[in-house]
């Protein structure tokens, strides 16, 4: 291999690399696929740990960006806040959660430090995203401020909120529109880096030509830059921090600038639950799918479902699971599918098959077995 040859192909891994995006076990990723539409995406296995793992973005055009959502991280009711969650993604399984329980009474500072929520100065929990970690701290704050007559509305409330699907097809609308110029700028860049750049590798005389390259790649590089502050500024208005940090991350690596949509992108969906995302972009059997998944894991959570033995914690992690499954299964209804129905037993692979998980929906030929994959939870016989 030339030395130009080498260079290339570490300009591609480096791409490569750009293309990648840490996933929380509680978060979920929605990835464009040209002819499937909108698809959940899991964090590859073999690159993942006890906090999460890796997902691609698509690295050829049209340059398909990763939207993130994410789980609700903590449990709410009328008497605290507990930082924990019942609640695990499919073959993923609970992230690390700090567990800590409050009572309202006991919380008398909520800040936000990135992706972090402190109250009283000490960790609470850490989320994916600072957009969602400012979503749950104004929310822990506004209901440590409300007297325990109105928290249980107020619970109801912001989870009907996450759910709003108006919301959420607006703000896809103004992300298309926003990101226009953006989308058609990163993609051009990227012809321009894996398709001259080859082309003047073989045609040494191209080489001679060098100075109109590098002018056409600030050029395009100044118009990236440009379009990214503009759609950034238009749906992020107070992120001024995080698009300072990522303008000059984009100036200095045009590698980066390739993928600047994916920035955008990232949080766009970020403060809304994964369910009612699914339903307004991905297609019915790709959101039955899903809708069926989360269902499962709300009825029949994984075991341990709550190792705290504070009795208020379990309380409030029991009572908040109950709420959620409640608003889900009114979203589900809202949605067109009956709960229950989509709670149905799994099509039997076989006579052999005499039980199943209900969780996860993995077959067995003994009815008094336990699936290990969901914690050792009891089978339910056909």
């Amino acid at each position: 291999m030339s030395v130009w040859g080498g260079l290339f192909a570490l300009l591609a891994a480096i791409y490569l690399a750009e293309c990648a995006a840490w996933v929380r076990r509680n978060s979920v990723v929605f990835r464009a696929l040209v002819r499937k539409g909108w698809q959940v995406l899991h964090p590859l296995e073999w690159t993942g740990n006890e906090s999460g793992g890796l997902a691609t973005a698509g690295p050829l055009p049209p340059l398909a960006p990763l939207i993130h959502c994410h789980l609700w991280p903590v449990s709410l009711s009328e008497e605290g806040v507990f930082a924990y969650a019942a609640q695990a993604l499919r073959d993923v399984g609970r992230p690390r959660q700090t567990a800590r329980f409050l009572k309202w009474e006991q919380v008398t500072e909520v800040r936000l430090q990135g992706k972090r929520v402190l109250v009283n100065g000490e960790p609470l929990i850490e989320t994916g995203s600072p957009v969602f970690a400012d979503r749950v701290a104004g929310v822990v704050e506004e209901l440590s401020e409300l007297p325990p007559e109105r928290r249980g509305k107020a619970i109801r409330s912001a989870l009907r909120e996450a759910m709003d699907e108006r919301a959420i097809r607006e703000r896809m609308e103004s992300f298309r529109e926003q990101t226009l110029s953006l989308r058609f700028t990163c993609n051009l860049f990227f012809l321009v880096i894996f398709g001259l750049v080859p082309t003047m590798l073989l045609q040494p005389a191209l080489l001679q030509r060098w100075p109109f390259f590098l002018a056409a790649v600030l050029a395009l590089l100044a118009m990236v830059l440009l379009d990214y502050r503009r759609a950034h500024r238009a749906l992020y208005p107070d992120a001024k921090g995080q698009r300072r940090a990522h303008f000059w991350m984009i100036l200095f690596s045009p590698l980066a600038a390739i993928r600047a949509r994916d920035v955008v992108a990232r949080d766009l969906l970020a403060n809304y639950s994964p369910l009612a995302v699914a339903h307004v972009i991905c297609r019915p059997d790709s959101f039955r799918r899903f809708a069926r998944e989360r269902l499962a894991d709300l009825r029949w959570p994984m075991l341990p479902v709550c190792e705290s033995d504070d009795e208020d914690a379990r309380r409030t992690e029991e009572a908040f699971r109950g709420v959620l499954l409640e608003e889900s299964e009114r979203f589900l209804r809202h949605a067109g599918l009956d709960p229950d129905a989509l709670s149905a037993p799994p099509e039997r692979d076989g006579n052999a098959s005499a039980a199943y998980c209900p969780r996860c929906d993995a077959q067995y030929a003994v009815a008094d077995a336990s699936c290990e994959a969901c914690g050792g939870l009891p089978v339910t016989r056909f």
